[in-house]
């Protein structure tokens, strides 16, 4: 106290740290709306000192990323998961930045072509006229799935008990996939 004033400058050294990616892109390709599909991308550290990184996503709405930060030492991987959901057809494309801790940024592409399912119906009559307590009748309906991705039929049946559906059970399903075409009835409880 009432001496003269001295400073003190203190100096990070971060070492040299080098991360790279095995691939610059990461592609997922043609998507269903509202389907969630997770994709990995590696990043390895060919510095002389442990990386410490942060992920610069611009699209947390659509992409997450993780883990977001962490540190990756000399020789060593990082495998990052990278899921993306779309609610809207998009031709998607996007810069991810990863900031590292005593050296410039490194970035990676995302790209991600987004599509309703395209489906043609076909049937040639589907009036059933005059049908009598206890007997029963059926017209055949087509439909065929004419795009790039799988589709889903959502029959609600639940207001009209007197009909049914007959489809190949292969395609009756509980869940939405993004691996193939698939039916879900839904029916009075």
């Amino acid at each position: 106290a009432g001496g003269s004033q001295r400073s003190l400058k203190l100096t990070g050294d971060m070492g040299k740290p080098k991360l790279v990616f095995e691939k610059k892109q990461v592609s997922f390709g043609t998507m269903p709306i509202e389907i969630k599909k997770d994709l990995y991308a590696k990043i390895k550290n060919k510095g002389s000192d442990p990386a410490i990184f942060s992920i610069i996503n611009p699209n947390e709405d659509v992409l997450s990323i993780s883990p977001m930060i962490g540190k990756i030492n000399p020789g060593e991987n990082q495998l990052l998961n990278i899921a993306a959901q779309f609610k809207s057809p998009i031709v998607f494309q996007s810069k991810v930045s990863i900031a590292i801790c005593g050296a410039s940024p490194i970035s990676f592409l995302i790209n991600a072509t987004v599509e309703l399912p395209k489906i043609e119906l076909s049937y040639s009559d589907l009036d059933f006229k005059q049908v009598f307590i206890g007997s029963s009748s059926s017209r055949p309906i087509t439909i065929k799935n004419v795009g790039n991705i799988p589709a889903v039929l959502i029959l609600d049946l639940s207001e009209n008990p007197s009909f049914h559906l007959e489809f190949p059970s292969h395609l009756g399903i509980h869940e939405p996939s993004e691996n193939g075409n698939s039916v879900m009835l839904v029916t009075q409880t």
